[in-house]
């Protein structure tokens, strides 16, 4: 039975239960216990889970039902959490951002390859089976060369989200660029390789300490430009995720629901998502399956370290409103 620790209830998604969800899906895994800061949000979590609460982070971490933790602490907490695990030999999957900045992105990348432990981080965009199918179109030539990818990601529930996700301290800027954006970053970067350059611009609707909506233009090294939209100000379209690629060619276009290729000559190929080949699993079974040695994982620290090193360039970006070098 491989056990897991979850670290702290403060991310949206463990509020919602999301990766316990998702683990009760995985067989021979089971939750141990329970780790918060805040005591009190942390002892009703484990009770409503059935598990042990520890108070004790480095407790926790020496406990022989540990075999890994799920990291959904604050942000500049991901550091330190992840630098003791890794010494204590616990696997880890960590929400996103990988950490605060590139520097720290190193400093857990050097801990994890020194131990040898398995981490996973949340880029759930990896598993999707039509974002696969187009890094593949791609990978084989059958797209030509990439002039434009534009990436589109809308959130609406802020409901869901405590005041604390839209402050600056504990996410390392939050907002739509940060939060949405590592998603969107990630695609592209998966998809087109290694990153140039970048601008940004932001915008601030509903007033919050960070921004709500956020526009980054990424120039890739072979010549390609990503236009990533991140925005939790979608009142009307539900949540929302879109990719547009436009190659010499062939263009590809995939919404929730359908992929349509358009081809050189004009014609065009429509199907539905679910018809396309089914991708990796969800970045926390690649993790487990990782860790129990069923299986690779691709949402790995290399692909955190990358997000973080755009993300501290669109911070230059965003502060001296220019193109920055990544």
């Amino acid at each position: 039975m491989f056990q897991i620790a979850m670290i702290s209830r403060w991310h949206p998604h463990a509020r919602g239960n999301r990766y316990i969800n998702q683990l009760k899906d995985i067989p021979e895994t089971e939750i141990s216990c329970v780790w918060d800061y805040d005591k009190t949000r942390g002892k009703a979590w484990a009770d409503e889970l059935k598990v042990d609460f520890d108070t004790n982070l480095d407790h926790l971490l020496a406990r022989e039902d540990v075999d890994g933790i799920c990291i959904t602490a604050p942000t500049n907490m991901h550091k330190d959490i992840i630098i003791k695990a890794a010494k204590a030999g616990k696997h880890i999957f960590t929400e996103k951002a990988l950490a605060m900045n590139y520097k720290e992105a190193l400093e857990v990348k050097k801990v994890v390859e020194e131990t040898k432990i398995e981490l996973g981080i949340a880029l759930p965009r990896r598993g999707n089976r039509e974002y696969l199918f187009a890094k593949k179109l791609y990978a084989q030539g059958k797209m030509g060369d990439i002039a434009l990818m534009r990436v589109r990601n809308a959130v609406t529930n802020q409901a869901s989200f405590e005041e604390h996700w839209f402050k600056e301290e504990p996410t390392g800027g939050g907002g739509a660029i940060r939060d949405l954006g590592c998603h969107n970053i990630d695609l592209a970067c998966w998809i087109l390789g290694e990153p140039e350059s970048i601008s940004v611009m932001t915008g601030h609707l509903r007033n919050f300490a960070v921004d709500d909506t956020g526009v980054c233009n990424i120039k890739f090294k072979n010549g390609a430009i990503a236009m990533i939209d991140s925005t939790f100000s979608a009142p009307l379209c539900n949540n929302w995720y879109n990719l547009e690629i436009y190659g010499s060619k062939m263009a590809f276009i995939a919404d929730p629901g359908n992929v349509t290729l358009i081809h050189q000559n004009g014609t065009k190929t429509v199907m539905q998502v679910g018809d396309i080949k089914e991708g990796y699993p969800l970045p926390i079974q690649q993790w487990v399956n990782a860790c129990t040695g069923k299986g690779q994982n691709i949402c790995n620290v290399d692909a955190g370290v990358l997000v973080n090193k755009v993300l501290d360039a669109a911070t230059v970006a965003m502060k001296k409103n220019c193109t920055v070098t990544i």
